[in-house]
């Protein structure tokens, strides 16, 4: 996105803004700042009394981190302030999501060099433990039992670095232009009979009809994928469980899909971390694939967002910001 730039005196009357700042600060036909006063106070304030030559940092939605960076000028002793603006919270998602993925190389690296050899010592002992006849059955028995144990739990162990390392190796992506309409039939080809095994039913609305979307299928079909997973999980033991692919265009024409499930839903105090790599609500989840669909999004310089009213629905949104080509 284009940086906004905003010219204002110290009575607050705008004197120049540009496009872009009219964008980000959410006004059409803006005359003074205090006219954001009522709709956003803290931008306001930002706006007013962000120091000279310094930046101020704002978080207005999960789309939107302003950074502001002012600087002042008198003219005929009237304080003019030039405010650029710039939107950067796609920004702060990639770094966040390099520095998660940097960690987890080194970790990964770490413990796969101390449970493979764990892993390959237990599967050559277990055999000549069964065949050793010195020992009671008894003890051969137990001993036996505590190989096997330590053998699984490093196999899991080893598959879950493994996961790991999916969330660090994302391909670079490809994009094509593509029918939504292409792409939700497939996810639902490929769910066609556990959809049907658990009576889910799935719902797909695209308007328009012919609707396209310029992005790396492969890696929007993996989000998808995910988001179509959990969503199917959620619906264990709910009454007329039902899941909604839909597809439009937003208000400022950018392509939108939503994946919506009747499900159990998430509570307040996790919907915020979710997207956080490692973090996870299931017993058995890894924590990695609503991250891997954050970094997905933010390669496609989009956002993942996600909505829920625990019992009743959850909806997550994914938001294509400007269509690479």
């Amino acid at each position: 996105m284009a940086h906004g730039l905003l010219v204002f005196d110290q009575s607050g009357k705008i004197i120049t803004i540009n496009e872009a700042a009219r964008q980000l600060l959410g006004s059409g036909l803006l005359q003074n700042i205090k006219e954001i006063e009522i709709s956003n106070p803290k931008l306001h304030q930002a706006l007013y009394q962000t120091p000279n030559r310094e930046t101020t940092l704002l978080h207005i939605s999960d789309e939107i981190r302003l950074s502001i960076t002012v600087s002042e000028f008198k003219k005929r002793d009237i304080l003019y302030r030039i405010v650029s603006i710039k939107n950067i919270q796609n920004e702060l998602q990639i770094n966040e999501l390099e520095a998660w993925q940097n960690l987890t190389r080194v970790l990964t690296h770490e413990i796969v060099n101390s449970m493979t050899p764990i892993s390959s010592t237990v599967s050559t002992v277990i055999p000549l433990l069964e065949s050793e006849r010195n020992l009671s059955l008894e003890s051969r028995n137990d001993l036996s039992d505590a190989m096997h144990i330590i053998r699984r739990r490093s196999d899991a162990l080893l598959r879950l670095v493994q996961a790991y390392r999916t969330f660090t190796r994302i391909p670079e992506a490809h994009f094509t232009t593509m029918p939504v309409n292409q792409v939700f039939q497939h996810i639902s080809t490929l769910y066609q009979s556990e959809l049907a095994e658990k009576q889910i039913t799935l719902e797909i609305r695209i308007n328009p009809s012919d609707l396209t979307l310029h992005a790396d299928r492969e890696l929007l079909e993996t989000v998808l994928i995910n988001l179509m997973k959990n969503a199917i999980e959620a619906l264990q033991n709910i009454a007329n469980p039902r899941i909604i692919f839909s597809a439009t265009l937003d208000e400022r024409q950018r392509p939108i899909i939503r994946v919506e499930d009747n499900g159990v839903g998430i509570i307040p105090e996790a919907i915020s971390k979710i997207f956080i790599p490692f973090y996870s609500t299931k017993p058995t989840g890894s924590g990695i694939g609503l991250s891997l669909c954050r970094k997905v999004m933010s390669m496609h310089r989009g956002f993942i967002h996600a909505e829920s009213m625990p019992t009743q629905k959850t909806i997550f949104t994914l938001t294509f910001l400007a269509q690479a080509r």
